[in-house]
């Protein structure tokens, strides 16, 4: 009898569940996109007085692009996402395009040390920047401040677990949301 209960617990205990379930698709193709973000120029301005082993935006460019288009690509299937290259001659664009450019007034990569430490923002790691949104003819719809920064461990102090790429691709889709949100609001019914 012993033996039978000891089976039986040892069958119940190894055994595993299933589940299974069906989803309907929708089995339209999607629709192309409605809405392009060129992404412009995104300067960090020249100081003479900064010392070369500072953060430098050219290192951090392109996390940026790869944070805007990804937001994008998870986040607004009615968008589609390009870069413009300054360089070549301007070509007129489609409607329902707009041109996110910007300054990037801050990048600090912080003090790991004194950012172990719990505190008032002590140390934290931070990229700041301005941004104008411009519609295809040219005149501006939106300008706005985007931040963001890391106070290390679990946002308290701690042991850093993210580094400035991370940190510059989060900044980036906050900012990528901002300006599609000052083109089309979210409370809208094209807003999604």
């Amino acid at each position: 009898m012993r033996a039978n209960r000891l089976l039986l617990i040892a069958v119940f205990l190894v055994s595993g569940c299933t589940w299974s379930g069906v989803q309907e698709r929708d089995t339209r193709p999607p629709e192309p996109p409605k809405h392009v973000l060129f992404l412009g120029r995104v300067d960090m301005p020249k100081d003479p007085f900064r010392a070369g082993w500072k953060a430098s935006w050219s290192e951090h460019q392109p996390h940026f692009d790869k944070g805007v288009r990804d937001w994008i690509a998870r986040n607004r299937s009615d968008w589609a996402f390009l870069s413009l290259d300054d360089r070549l001659p301007g070509v007129p664009l489609p409607p329902g395009s707009v041109i996110l450019t910007g300054t990037i007034t801050s990048l600090s990569y912080g003090i790991p040390a004194v950012r172990f430490f719990p505190g008032m923002g002590a140390g934290q790691e931070k990229v700041s920047g301005d941004f104008v949104v411009y519609a295809a003819d040219g005149r501006p719809l939106a300008k706005f401040h985007s931040r963001e920064s890391y106070l290390g461990g679990f946002g308290i102090g701690g042991l850093d677990y993210i580094n400035m790429d991370t940190l510059v691709r989060r900044f980036a889709e906050t900012t990528a949301e901002k300006a599609i949100e000052a083109v089309v609001p979210k409370g809208t019914a094209a807003g999604r």
